[in-house]
């Protein structure tokens, strides 16, 4: 699952373009500055939030996808 790793982007100035041209900040009440205020001692920046977000959903879809459905993809 960690194809999905930056399929989806945070639109920041200078970052680079997804693959999938989708930013999870182009949804309605998603900014770079809700996910800066989550920041915290453990998370020091919104990027380190947002590559947190992007792991522990590859893990979430890895347990629960169908098995079959891993396979297909390689």
């Amino acid at each position: 699952m960690d194809c999905l790793i930056d399929y989806i982007g945070l639109r920041t100035q200078g970052g680079t373009a997804p693959e999938s041209g989708m930013y999870i900040n182009d949804l309605p009440g998603i900014t770079v500055s809700q996910i800066t205020d989550i920041a915290n001692s453990e998370h020091a920046t919104f990027l380190d939030v947002w590559n947190t977000v992007q792991r522990r959903s590859a893990k979430y879809l890895r347990r629960h996808l169908p098995m079959r459905w891993l396979n297909a993809t390689g």
